[in-house]
């Protein structure tokens, strides 16, 4: 994907991937939808601790790794994080960088990942 209308169906998709199933509780709600590289979320009383440790293909995976796998890598070195910091999870915040031409099928795998060690 390239330009800034692939970006925005991307980012659409990603809301609809990540979105709550039916019958399912969904979690605090963020004030603004998902946008332009930014969230904008509810701030409890007290600090607020925020992280975005990548996972980089190459260095943290390589192409033989599950998806799936290196989808609760990126969600498990944020926690971990978080942790350090003494911090509880309330949001994640995910980078995402990936080479052009990956497959959607290795995408939603790698993002299926993410939903399931974030739950």
């Amino acid at each position: 994907m390239s330009g800034a209308g692939s970006e925005r169906r991307l980012t659409a998709r990603l809301a609809r991937f990540f979105a709550a199933p039916v019958g399912e509780p969904s979690g605090p709600s963020p004030l603004v939808d998902l946008g332009d590289d930014a969230a904008v979320v509810p701030r409890p009383p007290g600090a607020v601790v925020l992280c975005c440790d990548p996972v980089v293909a190459g260095v943290h995976f390589t192409a033989a790794d599950a998806p799936a796998l290196v989808g609760r890598k990126v969600v498990n070195r944020n926690l971990s994080d978080l942790a350090a910091m003494g911090a509880l999870p309330d949001w994640l915040l995910l980078s995402l960088v990936l080479p052009r031409g990956t497959a959607a099928g290795w995408r939603d795998a790698l993002l299926g990942g993410v939903r399931r060690a974030a739950r």
